[in-house]
């Protein structure tokens, strides 16, 4: 696989509601979070997929993360970038799974 390649993932479209289809070209890409509702606190992560309108990042931090907490990104040293947190999954302690949607 190629520098500039990327696979496409595809799923029913039962399955998935997401307007943009998600795709790898970005994973391992460092992503800086800084949050903004409750809590202000700052984690980075690695994307795993990515489109259009959002990313998949994985952290490990013990922040009080969740859903509907509004931030703002830094996807691979690009600008800041406003987004929500539209889901959080623990996959063990501390390593956590969150959904960014960009606004």
């Amino acid at each position: 696989m190629t520098r500039d390649s990327y696979t496409e993932i595809t799923l029913p479209k039962t399955w998935d509601k997401r307007e943009h289809s998600r795709t790898t070209t970005g994973a391992g890409t460092i992503v800086e979070i800084e949050l903004t509702l409750n809590n202000h606190c700052r984690v980075q992560g690695l994307a795993v997929d990515g489109s259009f309108s959002g990313c998949g990042v994985v952290t490990v931090s013990d922040a009080a993360i969740a859903s509907g907490q509004h931030c703002t990104a830094i996807v691979g040293g690009a600008g800041p970038i406003e987004a929500k947190v539209v889901w959080v999954r623990e996959l063990e302690r501390n390593i956590l799974r969150l959904g960014l949607q960009y606004l």
